[in-house]
């Protein structure tokens, strides 16, 4: 999970540095980081799905997505194969090339996926730990929170529950579990932002972290069953926090008692716990 933090923080960065000066050195960086992800957590998968879009959107914007067609093609190509690479080296390339056909999948999902003839007898450039890995998830996941093979009971506002998730899990955890000094900073950034959201400085400075964040906020929500905490999305905080620098343009901020303070109750509120750290639940 701490690795969740730093690559999803890392790529977010990378991509914003390509989109704003470009450079090779820039997009080769952020590839890099893609592909680390991806041997760090499964469901950073989503990183990839999201850039993409958001590049989509970008190309379409400066009117290059045609224009430099072929430039856009190489750099896929480059991408796919950096990525390619990287998770086979982590894997020592066990089983690298194997068909869908030689698999024994556990999920209904990859199942399905094995019986088509036009892709089953194709050699998949990834290593079999590394789709096996998927395949095991989204079997767990089928099952659902409290099933033996997977975890104990799902608890949420005094209930404990079983199989299908429910949608507002999360956003009742994020609620309840994240410090009060930082929720009030982030209804402060969302204030700012939203006074010049379509400014390009003010989007690439605090409308796309928050757009990341919450983009896996919505998704995990939706299709995550096995809902324990907050583990899931730890991910999100290095970006939020990202975005509070934007707060040092308010007079409150500027002052060093102001942040010494916030800094001090968030630690105190917390520490208060200690060691029990896992039952944190803020003043609400």
């Amino acid at each position: 999970d701490a690795y969740a933090m730093l690559f999803t923080l890392s790529s977010a960065y990378y991509f914003r540095k390509f989109v704003l000066y470009s450079g090779w050195r820039n997009f080769i960086l952020f590839s890099m980081q893609i592909g680390l992800a991806q041997i760090a957590k499964q469901s950073l998968f989503l990183l990839p799905v999201f850039f993409g879009m958001i590049a989509l959107i970008v190309l379409l914007q400066r009117g290059s997505l045609i224009k430099r067609f072929k430039v856009n093609l190489g750099r896929l190509a480059v991408f796919t194969l950096i990525v390619l690479v990287i998770i086979n080296i982590a894997f020592l390339f066990n089983g690298t090339g194997q068909s869908l056909s030689q698999y024994q999948f556990r999920s209904s999902t990859f199942q399905n996926i094995q019986q088509w003839s036009i892709l089953n007898k194709i050699p998949l450039p990834l290593p079999v730990p590394f789709i096996e890995g998927f395949d095991l998830v989204k079997h767990m996941l089928s099952m659902g929170s409290g099933n033996a093979e997977v975890s104990g009971r799902s608890y949420l506002l005094g209930n404990y529950f079983t199989g299908n998730s429910l949608w507002y899990y999360y956003s009742v955890v994020i609620l309840f579990k994240t410090p009060l000094t930082v929720l009030m900073m982030l209804a402060a950034v969302l204030i700012v932002y939203f006074k010049r959201p379509f400014s390009k400085t003010n989007f690439f400075t605090t409308g796309f972290p928050l757009l990341v964040a919450f983009f896996f906020i919505i998704f995990i929500s939706l299709n995550n069953t096995s809902q324990h905490g907050l583990r899931h999305l730890i991910m999100i905080y290095p970006l939020f926090y990202v975005c509070f620098g934007q707060l040092i343009n308010w007079k409150l901020f500027r002052s060093k008692i102001s942040l010494a303070l916030i800094v001090l109750y968030s630690l105190a509120t917390f520490y208060f716990y200690f060691p029990n750290l896992l039952s944190y639940t803020n003043e609400l």
